[in-house]
């Protein structure tokens, strides 16, 4: 026979036993524990029986939480992580001393400015170069106006060729008519019997005194300029279509071009006909500046009812310009013979 320890209830063999809850605690949840049986043996004693247990289960090892993982206790290693540590942003100092560095090596006078420099100025040549379109530069031999087609952002060298066109060309005519004039002079000298000395040294004498090629050039730069800044300026304030400087220069440099092949040619006729080139020379200028005006006129479009004050101040401009070109340029020529008259 056995009882239970808890309650006194009188258990079963193979019972399991489960105490009753008194009245009063009914409605209260208590904690239910398991009796034991206790047995009596051959000598009378009473023997506890085993309870019945539960399986086990296996404990489960302590996981860190977040909080614990981040925190490290001194002396203690932290486990190994396969989470990438992000590295310190740089220092103010050191940040300064890297802007510093990198300003100083692209100031001239500086190690590598100057190969730096170069560098880029070789590579922005080579993009523009391989931009250049030689079928558009014939064209604009043929037909000037189709410089209107010409755009800022591919067409630079071509603006470039058109500005450069006129003043070598005109150079080149320059320095032939100098040479055409210096040899019309020793052949006079000589026919005259005025000078019957060394022609070379008359030749030398000559082309030391007459300085026109440096003024003529001059002249022509001087013109140029005043010209597209007039046209464009003039054609921005009264047209509707407003270019950018860029645009608007490349179009009217584009229109020149075809004048410095005209001043070759009147190069070369002035040994021929010194006459001739002069004409061909001045209805060169004349043609420049019609088509430059007419450009001028179609690219800003310029209303019907503005396009007489916009000739009549372009007129008005380079009137001014060439008459102070020539005012200038007869002085100096002048000055140039006198002392040419006095060295015989």
């Amino acid at each position: 026979m056995a009882y239970c320890t808890n309650c006194g209830a009188e258990i079963q063999a193979g019972e399991i036993h489960v105490c009753p809850l008194e009245p009063k605690e009914a409605g209260t949840p208590q904690p239910i524990s398991s009796g034991v049986s206790l047995e009596k043996n051959s000598s009378g004693t009473p023997q506890a029986s085993p309870e019945p247990t539960s399986p086990s289960i296996p404990a489960q090892p302590d996981i860190p939480s977040a909080a614990q993982a981040s925190s490290t206790v001194p002396g203690s290693v932290p486990p190994p992580s396969n989470v990438p540590v992000p590295v310190p942003p740089p220092s103010r100092e050191e940040s300064a001393d890297q802007a510093r560095h990198n300003e100083q090596a692209g100031q001239p006078g500086q190690p590598g400015a100057a190969s730096a420099t170069a560098s880029r100025l070789a590579d922005a040549a080579k993009s523009e170069w391989s931009k250049l379109d030689t079928g558009k530069l014939l064209g604009l031999l043929k037909n000037p106006l189709s410089a209107l087609h010409l755009r800022g952002d591919r067409d630079l060298l071509l603006g470039i060729f058109g500005l450069l066109s006129p003043l070598l060309g005109f150079l080149i005519w320059a320095w032939a008519f100098k040479r055409n004039l210096i040899n019309g002079l020793t052949d006079g000298f000589t026919d005259t019997g005025f000078f019957d000395g060394d022609l070379d040294s008359l030749s030398g004498s000559l082309n030391d005194r007459i300085i026109i090629v440096g003024p003529m050039f001059m002249a022509s730069l001087i013109s140029v300029l005043v010209l597209l800044a007039a046209a464009y300026l003039l054609g921005n304030w009264r047209g509707q279509d407003k270019q950018s400087l860029r645009e608007g220069w490349i179009r009217l440099s584009g229109v020149q071009f075809f004048a410095g092949a005209l001043f070759l040619v009147s190069a070369v006729l002035v040994f021929m006909s010194t006459s001739a080139s002069l004409l061909l020379v001045g209805a060169t200028l004349l043609l420049a500046f019609v088509l430059t005006q007419y450009a001028a006129i179609r690219m800003f479009r310029i209303a019907e009812e503005r396009v007489s004050l916009f000739l009549a101040l372009t007129v008005a401009i380079q009137t001014v310009a060439i008459a102070l070109i020539l005012n200038g340029f007869s002085t100096q020529l002048a000055e140039g013979f006198q002392d040419l008259l006095r060295g015989f």
